[in-house]
């Protein structure tokens, strides 16, 4: 679910429904969620990429092979989970 999926959800009405102002106000405030979750996740992939690459230049420094080979493959997979 992303914050699109929030944005068009559509509810039928019904004679005993909801106030619809406070689902918007509820559906407003899950937006905000979903929109820095991901954030959050995409600035954990950025230090998570920092931290894989000071990590090869050490194991590489150290006479070792790079620790953390293919790094962008597991960043990528990682990203679309």
């Amino acid at each position: 679910m992303n914050r699109d999926d929030v944005i068009n959800k559509r509810f039928s009405h019904s004679f005993y429904g909801y106030d619809m102002r406070e689902v918007d106000e509820f559906l407003d405030e899950l937006i905000r969620d979903i929109d820095a979750l991901y954030k959050a996740k995409e600035l954990d992939t950025v230090r998570i990429r920092t931290l894989l690459t000071e990590l090869d230049k050490r194991s590489v420094q150290a006479g070792r092979p790079a620790a953390a080979e293919n790094t962008e493959a597991k960043l990528d997979a990682a990203k679309n989970t």
